[in-house]
C-alpha cells in the first residue's frame, strides 16, 4: 500500500515536471524543445530508492503501478475521446 502511494506521488511529480516543460516549449521561440526525460527519470529513480533502502515497508509492484498512472489516465482518455 505505502508503494503505490510513493509511486502515485512520484508519478504526479512527474506530470507536473512533463506540463512545465510542455508550457516552456509552447511559450518558447526556439526550436529546442525538451521534455524534461532526465528529471522524471530521476523521479522514478528516487521512487525506487525508497523499495531498495526499505524493501519490507514499501512495495515494489505498488510502486510500479503508482508510476505508470499517468500513463492509464492518457490512455483512457485517448480510448475516451476516441469513442466520441
Amino acid at each position: 500500500m505505502l508503494g503505490l502511494v510513493i509511486g502515485t506521488i512520484a508519478s504526479a511529480i512527474s506530470t507536473f515536471v512533463w506540463y512545465h516543460y510542455l508550457s516552456r516549449a509552447v511559450n518558447s521561440e526556439g526550436l529546442y524543445v525538451s521534455s524534461g526525460m532526465g528529471i522524471r527519470f530521476l523521479i522514478a529513480v528516487m521512487a525506487c530508492l525508497f523499495w531498495v533502502r526499505y524493501p519490507d515497508i514499501f512495495d515494489l509492484l505498488g510502486i510500479a503501478l503508482g508510476l505508470m498512472l499517468t500513463y492509464v489516465m492518457i490512455i483512457v482518455h485517448g480510448v475516451n475521446s476516441l469513442k466520441k
